[in-house]
């Protein structure tokens, strides 16, 4: 795929209520989560989940990459939380697709 659209997350372990000083600081907690996998907690700079968001969609996999492991997780945005105030990005949820298995989404359909 060309068109193919990726990211880099970082491992994260700050958890609790101490993420609110890394948004402070422009960095998004990241969840990851799926068949196949253990449940991740990651981050990523706030502008580059942004774009990567924006291109995708609900409905378009995206290539994860986890800094310092070499293995590429396709999955898709499940959950992604705004602050209903500021209108700022919160929270994203991946959820992991097994590229083997059968699996339903939601695709919209254009009429021109």
């Amino acid at each position: 795929m060309a068109d193919r659209i990726t990211i880099t997350l970082e491992p994260r372990n700050i958890i609790g209520k101490k993420v609110r000083n890394l948004r402070r600081s422009g960095i998004i907690p990241v969840h990851l989560y799926g068949p196949g996998i253990e449940a991740r907690s990651l981050q990523s700079q706030g502008p580059d989940l942004v774009r990567v968001l924006t291109q995708a969609g609900g409905n378009t996999p995206i290539a994860i990459t986890v800094e310092g492991e070499p293995a590429e997780h396709l999955a898709f945005a499940r959950e992604i939380q705004w602050d209903p105030v500021r209108g700022t990005l919160v929270h994203v949820d991946f959820l992991r697709a097994e590229v083997t298995q059968r699996m339903s989404a939601e695709i919209p359909v254009i009429l021109e």
